[in-house]
């Protein structure tokens, strides 16, 4: 056993990339359209609001739905930042430049 192991509370295990996983999909697990994100930081978490941007009846103002709420450590936002970035590049090499949605053109996000 290692000192690190020996470190750890009763129970616990020490995870890696080497840990042998199996990926299970709860059979509730919801599938949501986003076209929004707002969040929020603090020091111990990061908070990613997803939404639906609709057009109202008018035409002329839209409603910001926001569907689910993703609450992890700014560690794992980290992860999920780096993870998501090479996934992007390594889509771009496949099948081309994504393209760019502009400040002006883009849906507004909220930052609480």
């Amino acid at each position: 056993m290692t000192e690190q192991e020996k470190s750890l509370p009763a129970g616990a295990i020490q995870i890696s990339e080497s840990t042998p996983a199996t990926t299970v999909r709860a059979p509730n697990m919801p599938t949501i359209y986003v076209n929004n994100i707002g969040f929020g930081v603090s020091p111990v978490e990061v908070r990613l609001f997803l939404g639906e941007i609709l057009p109202d009846i008018d035409g002329k103002t839209v409603t910001i739905t926001q569907r689910l709420a993703v609450v992890m450590t700014p560690e794992y936002a980290k992860v999920v930042v780096e993870t998501l970035s090479q996934a992007l590049m390594n889509l771009e090499k496949q099948f081309g430049a994504l393209r760019n949605i502009r400040p002006e053109n883009r849906p507004p996000t909220q930052s609480t």
